[in-house]
């Protein structure tokens, strides 16, 4: 189930970077189906950082700096 569930959440990430590049923080409600409270913001970051590195490894995201510097990620063509 854990497995499944993460394969999941994987999935509507890709959706919603097939939409435009994104940032970490972007990706919050793809991932966690909701918005993120301050006090889960570091969890919730590690997390989706795990996503998007999986992603990354499975060759189907690519992370790149934006013109303010902050890290996008968007899916590979």
């Amino acid at each position: 189930h854990l497995i499944d569930g993460h394969e999941v959440a994987l999935s509507r990430l890709k959706q919603r970077l097939a939409e435009r590049p994104r940032t970490v923080l972007d990706t919050f409600v793809a991932i966690f189906g909701r918005k993120i409270n301050p006090d889960e913001l570091g969890m919730a970051t590690g997390e989706a950082l795990a996503h998007l590195n999986c992603l990354i490894y499975r060759g189907e995201v690519k992370a790149a700096p934006g013109p303010d510097g902050v890290t996008l990620y968007s899916l590979t063509t």
